[in-house]
């Protein structure tokens, strides 16, 4: 009898913001002509436009390696850290790190700059506790509740809310196993 075997597959997006003008900035002191790295790269000169522009929505992983190894430099994107994890893999400087894109993301959002204050004022704080020997996860647990919650209640622009919290929730959903929350950060997610 024949055994078979099933796999699975996991599928991982990580945003870099300025990829696209690294890329070129890096193709510009290459001196080469575009054509000449594209012909090595296996790539039409209008995909890497494309790329540099970033009008490419997801760059596969095999195209960024090639641009890379044909311009001799690393954007140093990695997905290590976000490979599946449970609570005791993930480290305090992961933690630290993706409270650091949680505000880039409110920063970077549409928000009034008011209600982007008040929500980066209790991050400070949820980054200093993570940083202690024993750091109390269920404070951090707690803020981090009253962040998506508040998020979720700029009921005055629901759209700029909506595009916050689809940022906001994959980053949420890797801290979730080091603060030990049992629901999903969706629970708290406004209405």
């Amino acid at each position: 009898m024949t055994s078979t075997c099933m796999k699975v597959k996991m599928t991982i997006e990580v945003e870099v913001p300025g990829l696209g003008k690294k890329i070129e900035e890096a193709r510009r002191s290459d001196k080469r002509p575009l054509t000449q790295i594209c012909e090595k790269v296996d790539l039409t000169t209008m995909y890497w436009y494309q790329i540099e522009r970033e009008e490419v929505k997801a760059l596969p992983l095999e195209t960024l390696r090639r641009i890379e190894k044909i311009l001799n430099i690393n954007f140093g994107v990695k997905f290590d850290r976000y490979k599946e994890r449970t609570e005791s893999q993930l480290t305090k400087e992961e933690v630290i790190d993706l409270i650091s894109q949680l505000q880039k993301a409110i920063e970077s959002s549409q928000l009034i700059d008011k209600e982007k204050r008040k929500i980066i004022a209790y991050l400070s704080p949820i980054i200093e506790e993570i940083k202690e020997d024993n750091p109390d996860k269920k404070a951090v647990k707690l803020t981090l509740e009253g962040i998506t919650h508040k998020i979720n209640q700029l009921s005055y622009n629901l759209d700029t809310a909506t595009r916050l919290w689809q940022k906001a929730e994959p980053i949420l959903n890797q801290i979730q196993y080091w603060v030990e929350l049992q629901d999903s950060w969706s629970t708290y997610k406004y209405n």
